[in-house]
């Protein structure tokens, strides 16, 4: 049994918040009571199952659990993931992950300022608008979880590739249209900025102010895609706060198989942390316990000249992506009781701030050489991995990403190596995200492609094709042929380009609703479409 929250928000259509005292025990791993909390558009029965995992995506930054007991269990990673069918009739319910989640830390005036999601979030539904949240988001759907297929381009499209939120930041690739990577991709935002969600135990304190924008995707490819789940957030500091010594954690609760006998590790050359069983054999995998990690693809950007960085699908010159600085192990029942408890964790020290005798980074040995600083008893562990510290001042912006991996073989250390093996060419920093599409292609024409969304409120996407580099000009005008604003205007390289535009004029004022004009000139090309700005 695990412990994971002593005070749980309550959201209702009233938007009437109930907190409940006391602590609650979570039910046994097989079958699980309802955590609902009633009517609400809170999304959390989405889930990503490309591949050989199955695991629940939510839009409050939990991943990893069904909270909504769509299958009947309260975890929500299953592995290995043949079919739906196989988990409701109950033959192949194995999971290697509790849950998931997001923790935020950082100083305001000097005080202590937390936002976590572990077994329940602290976090809000939605955008932040005029340094604050949304207040219906929890019952607006278009604030749900986004999920797209390889085969919902232009030609097939459902739902959510129609109404893909791109004025909420969801990305776009080729011509504004929403990006679908490898072979199911989810996108969602959401936020710390409601005071009345701040109720975990473990934070409880006054919101950050930070927007988060999550996008997950995962291959169905054979090999090592086949067991992998990406996870990116965009991080914004929305609110009013300076934010000092500003961490980020990724927590994690592995209950690989049976929880009772699990060992954690780091493997800091590869930026990875893991689970693994004690023994070679695992009450729900037999003999062949599998291993659990999260790499830590991607760190937050920090100043470094001469280097480049990685923020999504940006390579950003002069900085370089922070390597994980802290990764505190602990098991159920010592679980962090107030926020200066957890943002210590964060800090890789004690409860009470201090240093541990091993460093900020735990169990940095070689399971499989038995050498080295191990994980000395096996239990039902979690931990959190955390990068910092950062300064987070209004207007900037931060990226993390991680790889969730399952390696199995035919033993417990030998799922380590497989799962090391797995990961390991994700280790440097690629040119360019992996994405489906011909993104790549050298475009044999001058075009310009109709904006996305259209008609749009408070922004669109404009996207154009150069054969070779070309000076190059986009102009917004009104229906009366006036200039608006200038998009563009430099020489750039062949290939495929996006300009956006926010509805903005050229001294920065909001424009009216109405048809707009777009022209783009380049390399004796000249083509006009319009658009529709609707309030």
């Amino acid at each position: 049994m695990k412990s994971y929250l002593t005070r749980l928000s309550v959201v209702v259509v009233l938007l009437i918040v109930v907190i409940v005292p006391g602590v609650e025990s979570r039910p046994p791993k097989d079958r699980a009571v309802s955590t609902s909390t009633g009517a609400s558009s809170i999304d959390r029965t989405k889930y990503i199952d490309a591949n050989k995992i199955l695991m629940f995506v939510t839009n409050q930054g939990i991943i990893g659990r069904d909270l909504e007991q769509v299958f009947g269990y309260d975890y929500g990673t299953f592995f290995p993931f043949t079919s739906i069918a196989s988990i409701q009739n109950g033959t192949q319910t194995s999971s290697p992950l509790y849950t998931a989640g997001l923790w935020l830390g950082g100083m305001v005036n000097g005080q202590i300022r937390i936002a976590a999601a572990e077994y329940l979030s602290e976090f809000w539904p939605g955008p932040m608008v005029n340094h604050t949240y949304i207040e219906n988001a929890n019952v607006d759907p278009k604030y749900r979880v986004y999920k797209l297929y390889a085969d919902s381009g232009a030609g097939n499209p459902n739902r959510d590739y129609l109404e893909w939120p791109s004025d909420q930041g969801a990305p776009t690739g080729l011509y504004g249209r929403p990006l679908i990577m490898g072979n199911q991709a989810m996108w969602s935002v959401f936020n710390d900025a409601n005071f009345d969600q701040h109720l975990l135990d473990l934070g409880g304190t006054m919101p950050l102010g930070v927007e988060v924008q999550h996008y997950c995707w995962a291959k169905t490819a054979e090999g090592s895609n086949g067991y992998m789940v990406y996870h990116y957030y965009k991080l914004y500091n929305k609110g009013t706060n300076n934010i000092s010594n500003f961490y980020i954690g990724v927590f994690f609760d592995p209950d690989l198989g049976g929880p009772d006998d699990d060992f954690c590790g780091a493997d800091v050359q590869h930026q990875t942390v893991y689970c693994y069983n004690a023994y070679s054999y695992d009450a729900e995998y037999g003999d062949r316990p599998p291993a659990i990690g999260i790499m830590l693809q991607y760190g937050p950007l920090v100043p470094a000249p001469g280097n480049e960085a990685r923020f999504f699908d940006r390579v950003v010159p002069n900085y370089r992506n922070m390597e994980m600085t802290a990764f505190r192990v602990y098991t159920n029942g010592t679980d962090p009781e107030n926020a200066t408890q957890t943002y210590n964790m964060l800090k890789g020290l004690t409860y009470d701030g201090q240093p541990l005798q091993w460093g900020p980074i735990q169990y940095t040995g070689s399971p499989q050489a038995a050498t080295g600083d191990l994980d000395p008893l096996p239990d039902d562990k979690r931990g959190v991995a955390s990068f910092g510290p950062l300064t987070f001042n209004p207007g900037d912006s931060q990226f993390v990403a991680f790889v969730v991996c399952v390696g199995d073989a035919y033993s417990n250390l030998t799922s380590i190596t497989v799962l090391q093996d797995r990961l390991r060419y994700l280790s440097g920093l690629p040119t360019a995200v992996d994405g489906t599409g011909d993104e790549n292609e050298l475009p044999s024409e001058y075009t310009l492609g109709q904006n996305y969304p259209n008609p749009f409120n408070p922004s669109t996407v404009i996207g154009y094709d150069l054969p070779s580099r070309s000076d190059v000009r986009i102009d917004i005008y009104n229906v009366l042929g006036q200039s608006v604003r200038t998009l563009v205007s430099e020489a750039q390289s062949a290939g495929k380009h996006t300009a956006e535009w926010d509805g903005r004029d050229a001294n920065g004022h909001s424009v009216a609703s109405g048809v707009y004009l777009y022209r783009l000139q380049a390399g004796g090309f000249v083509q006009t479409k319009k658009m529709v700005l609707a309030k």
